[in-house]
């Protein structure tokens, strides 16, 4: 088999996951919120190499007009918190969870808030450093965990070996439109994509 014809099988395949997703979770709004999300799950696992394709079917035909597949690949990006904290502890990749669904309707738009369990940084590493440690990191610029001393590191990663990731769940919202009977993510990409941001359910500052 030629790679076209893999590459078309793989085109042909992801729209038919797509049309399924929406016509199953059309009667609600909350259901394909979830779905997008989950899909989006999935994908930090591999970031910043996971598939989107289908997340992108999900999208409003608004949102589909301002942004290329590819482009929509290729501008999905994580909070730089995340992406350092990906960095220091690979394994928090596998933590994120999605719960709580709820939504609340108004003729064809929905907002639909959900709980996210995603890596706390406020406690990584809480409880295993020493004074010195502190004392350490103190006389340093520290603009990121990359920054931290090597031996600090290498016991945060301990901790986590031993003890897991430390969560938290962060309240987030995404907001859906109905078009032609089908409930789609609208991410309002004429606006955000020109300020450099495509919204992700990641917010991992949101109190």
């Amino acid at each position: 088999m030629g790679k076209g014809t893999i590459k078309t099988l793989l085109i042909a395949t992801t729209i038919a996951v797509a049309a399924m997703l929406t016509s199953c979770g059309g009667t609600k709004a909350k259901t394909v919120a979830e779905q997008a999300v989950n899909i989006q799950i999935e994908a930090v696992k591999a970031y910043p190499d996971g598939n989107l394709n289908t997340l992108y079917l999900l999208l409003s035909s608004e949102d589909r007009d301002v942004v290329t597949p590819e482009n929509f690949q290729k501008f999905y990006k994580l909070p730089a918190m995340l992406e350092e904290i990906f960095a220091l502890i690979p394994e928090s990749r596998q933590v994120f969870k999605a719960s709580d669904f709820q939504e609340v309707v108004t003729e064809n738009r929905a907002e639909v808030m959900f709980s996210m369990q995603m890596p706390n940084p406020d406690v990584i590493g809480q409880g295993v450093l020493s004074m010195s440690d502190l004392l350490l990191i103190s006389g340093k610029r520290i603009k990121s965990l990359s920054d931290l001393p090597e031996s600090v590191i290498e016991k945060v990663r301990a901790d986590i070996a031993k003890n897991g990731v430390p969560t938290k769940k962060v309240p987030q919202t995404v907001t859906m439109v109905k078009e032609d009977g089908e409930w789609r993510l609208y991410l309002n990409l004429k606006e955000n994509l020109g300020e450099g941001a495509i919204p992700t359910p990641f917010d991992i500052e949101k109190k």
